[in-house]
């Protein structure tokens, strides 16, 4: 009704655009919640890690469910995305973690299944936590296999 009582009234241009800002936020927000329940990420991307990236960058959750609930073998090669651990394109979760001196997620694999292996390629990831300067790392590597210590073997310089 009108302020005279003659019928209804249209709404004002200061109305409109009053309820415009409002009704846009809403019908953005539905987009997104309509993305999202579609499978979509709406505002940025995530990108999926293999356990060797994830070792590598200290990701100690993605580590445990690439592990536990996707059954991703923790005993393999797996890619690395170029500039995480310099040129390396491809390395074993324990490699990327030794080279990240992470004695955490070093812990963790063993604790997950992965295994140092024997001989020269325990030796090998050994050299490479010395001359990743992690020695924490390196206790953990001498604790597992025959316990022989490699250190002394260690002169060139492992990439």
């Amino acid at each position: 009704m009108t302020a005279n009582g003659a019928g209804a009234a249209w709404p004002s241009a200061l109305q409109l655009v009053a309820a415009g800002a409002p009704l846009v936020a809403f019908l953005g927000s539905l987009a997104i919640v309509a993305g999202w329940a579609a499978g979509a990420s709406p505002f940025w991307s995530v990108p999926t890690l293999t356990l060797s990236e994830a070792a590598a960058a200290r990701d100690a959750g993605e580590v445990t469910r690439l592990i536990e609930r996707e059954h991703v073998d923790p005993n393999r090669a797996w890619p690395v995305r170029a500039g995480l651990l310099d040129a390396v394109r491809s390395a074993t979760p324990l490699e990327a973690a030794v080279r990240a001196r992470r004695p955490e997620i070093v812990g963790l694999l063993l604790r997950l299944g992965a295994v140092v292996p024997d001989g020269p390629p325990r030796a090998a990831l050994i050299c490479l936590g010395v001359h990743s300067a992690a020695d924490d790392v390196v206790t953990l590597l001498l604790e597992t296999g025959d316990r022989s210590d490699p250190r002394g073997g260690c002169t060139a310089r492992i990439d």
